[in-house]
């Protein structure tokens, strides 16, 4: 759930690590272990910054985000 929390707040615009932990208030090494795990399967990538660097969805995620949605139906959030 988390690595869909980071996705959908990045659909809405760019964040960095920084930003991305404290809106989903959770542990900066924790972010930092997802969105490797994303970005190393192409899903988000990331622009260099000078004070940090910026994610967004790639645009490998956004050809195909029709498939990513419906996936998503199909899960029942964790209660």
């Amino acid at each position: 759930l988390t690595r869909i929390r980071i996705i959908e707040l990045l659909r809405k615009r760019p964040y960095n690590t920084n930003q991305l932990s404290k809106s989903l208030k959770m542990d900066y090494k924790t972010i930092q272990h997802h969105i490797k795990v994303l970005e190393d399967n192409k899903i988000i990538t990331y622009e260099q910054k000078k004070y940090g660097t910026i994610y967004f969805t790639s645009q490998l995620f956004n050809q195909y985000m029709y498939i990513y949605d419906e996936i998503k139906k199909e899960l029942k959030p964790e209660e």
